[in-house]
């Protein structure tokens, strides 16, 4: 079926509109802030610990490496985690990521998203070629599925 521009283009006008109501709707029970975010991208059909070892390999590290020290390259491997964890399954609970990076607190999930946003946002430069690298692997990963 044949679709106009115009026709798709009020269609997502209207999908924005009933979006935005059901925010303030939601925002006025819970009494919270509520952003709801359009999804194109599918979930991938694999399993979690199958994105993490992806994710290890980009970066030329092993599953183990989740659990190591507090080195820069541990670090962001377990910031890249929680990122595409995230971005790919954000229907699991803060605590069930914490648990697969190594037995971490929800709130030290949240600083690694929030840590991996800053770099990113400053464009540092190791930081931002790990995301692209680890990016594209997860990409392709997903397209294999």
């Amino acid at each position: 079926m044949f679709v106009k521009p115009q026709a798709m283009e009020n269609q997502k006008e209207i999908i924005e509109a009933i979006i935005r109501a059901a925010e303030i709707t939601i925002s006025q029970v819970v009494n919270m802030d509520v952003r709801l975010i359009m999804r194109t991208e599918a979930e991938p059909r694999g399993t979690v610990e199958e994105m993490l070892a992806v994710v290890a390999q980009a970066l030329g590290m092993t599953m183990d490496d989740y659990y190591e020290g507090r080195k820069r390259e541990y670090v962001d491997l377990r910031c890249l985690a929680a990122v595409f964890i995230h971005r790919y399954y954000s229907h699991l609970p803060m605590k069930r990521t914490g648990t697969l990076l190594g037995k971490m607190d929800h709130t030290t999930i949240i600083n690694y998203r929030q840590r991996a946003k800053q770099y990113l946002y400053i464009q540092d430069e190791q930081f931002c070629k790990k995301y692209n690298d680890t990016l594209k692997a997860v990409k392709a990963w997903i397209g294999t599925r």
